[in-house]
């Protein structure tokens, strides 16, 4: 017998384990190049998903309840030769009369051309007295370019939402603004910093106007620094960068010097100084004096 004729013999006999093997291996490749594909797009979808959301956006800075310069921007934008966008974002109320239609939470978003440079838009600055709206917020507001819309803003403080003399109701400031534009998914209208499916409803309004508004004229709560993988920028020098530009209003801290006094005082806006920068002022500060004040809730 013949070593071929053999190999016949072997595969006609062992015919049935021989096919269940050649089955499970095609099965099992045809799973793992599925995974492989699917894989694939998924992480496409979401790199698409992040440009749209954020644009040019390498770095964010956000501060949350806290406020800082706007200069910071600029300052930071010189020492890392990268476009810098200071936002100022809030919760806002929009109300569209005519249609009797409302958004009871809008994200708003004082923004100057340096945010809208972040996208490969067109789209113009919104004046005073004009907003952008996502497609999402006008199409839930039955809103068009040229419409007018009420738009309500918590007048802001600096101080913090938990201070125990905060009023829990702030006064909402309601002003009226026209539609100047609507801009769609790849035109900065799905900007978040949130990484949901869902998005959000955003107005945009002149940072400038925004923060006049709501009391806080040169503030802002969040920047956004240009970049791509190929600059020497890294959270590290990023962050070295702000300590070089850090002051101290972007801490919420005031210097004063008491009158007919050689004595400073420093103050917070947000009433209360933490305990880590009241202890980095004593060290640095030699004789200084912590002082605790509190306010009359009642006479009688």
């Amino acid at each position: 017998m013949s070593l071929f004729s053999l190999i016949l013999r072997n595969l006609k006999y062992y015919r049935k384990p021989y096919l269940a093997i050649l089955a499970g291996t095609v099965i099992s490749t045809a799973v793992l190049t599925g995974a492989m594909v699917v894989g694939d797009s998924v992480r496409y979808s979401l790199g698409q998903l992040t440009e749209i959301r954020l644009g040019k956006t390498r770095f964010a800075v956000q501060s949350g309840d806290r406020f800082f310069r706007q200069q910071l921007a600029n300052e930071l934008s010189e020492k890392t030769k990268s476009r810098v966008a200071p936002l100022l974002q809030l919760e806002g109320i929009a109300i569209n009369n005519d249609q009797n239609t409302r958004i009871n939470r809008v994200e708003v978003l004082g923004i100057d051309d340096r945010f809208i440079n972040l996208w490969n838009s067109n789209t113009p600055q919104p004046d005073e007295d004009e907003a952008i709206l996502s497609l999402n917020t006008a199409e839930k507001l039955k809103l068009k370019t040229g419409d007018e819309f009420l738009l309500k803003l918590h007048k802001q403080g600096k101080a913090s939402e938990n201070a125990p003399f905060v009023s829990e109701k702030e006064p909402l400031i309601t002003f009226r603004l026209k539609v100047a534009s609507i801009a769609d998914d790849l035109q900065m209208g799905r900007f978040s910093m949130k990484s949901n499916q869902s998005a959000p409803f955003n107005i945009f309004i002149s940072l400038s106007t925004m923060s006049r508004k709501v009391d806080l004229e040169g503030n802002a709560n969040l920047m956004l620094v240009e970049g791509n993988e190929n600059d020497n920028l890294s959270p590290a020098r990023l962050d070295s960068l702000i300590r070089m530009s850090w002051q101290p209003e972007d801490a919420g801290l005031e210097f004063k010097t008491l009158a007919g006094k050689q004595i400073s005082e420093i103050r917070s806006g947000r009433i209360f100084i933490e305990d880590n920068t009241a202890k980095a002022i004593e060290t640095s500060i030699p004789g200084a004096q912590a002082v605790f004040t509190y306010l009359v809730n009642e006479i009688s």
